[in-house]
């Protein structure tokens, strides 16, 4: 017989694969399993976070969903889905603002990158003393350019 453990984790592999195919109500009954019999995970609370916003249940979802990004709190999956959740509930400056913590210190920062070119992020005027976070300011001045706004180049130019 196989312990809690190896239980939670093959009722979450599951859920994902039901999560992937965007049967939503499923992955939430398998995902709440997981969650009963492995609650330490924050994997298994990240992705049933998800799922109960994305089924309506905001407040207990989002919950969830800060307490694995605690737990975990530069895993790739974990922070993409609070922004996720942040973005389902129409919080877009949580969301914009998790996204770009994924992307500083995430390992996959293009995930990030194209959640955030999906919002509509676009870049602001690049002018060096504004900002010190250089990898934002590099980040940004890769996004189309738009008319009238000021580019790192042309202001050293």
């Amino acid at each position: 017989m196989p312990d809690r453990a190896q239980q939670g984790r093959e009722l979450y592999l599951k859920g994902l694969s039901c999560w992937k195919e965007k049967h939503y109500d499923r992955a939430l009954h398998l995902f709440q399993k997981a969650h009963e019999i492995y609650p330490e995970n924050p994997f298994v609370a990240s992705y049933l976070g998800a799922t109960l916003v994305k089924v309506g249940i905001v407040e207990r979802g989002l919950d969830l969903c800060r307490q694995a990004v605690k737990k975990r709190p530069f895993q790739e999956d974990i922070l993409y889905n609070l922004g996720q959740a942040y973005l389902w509930v129409g919080n877009r400056a949580e969301a914009r603002r998790t996204f770009l913590l994924g992307a500083k210190g995430c390992n996959d920062s293009n995930r990030f990158l194209d959640a955030l070119r999906k919002m509509g992020v676009r870049r602001k005027p690049i002018i060096p003393f504004l900002s010190r976070d250089h990898f934002l300011n590099r980040w940004l001045g890769k996004l189309t350019y738009r008319p009238g706004m000021f580019r790192l180049e042309d202001i050293e130019n």
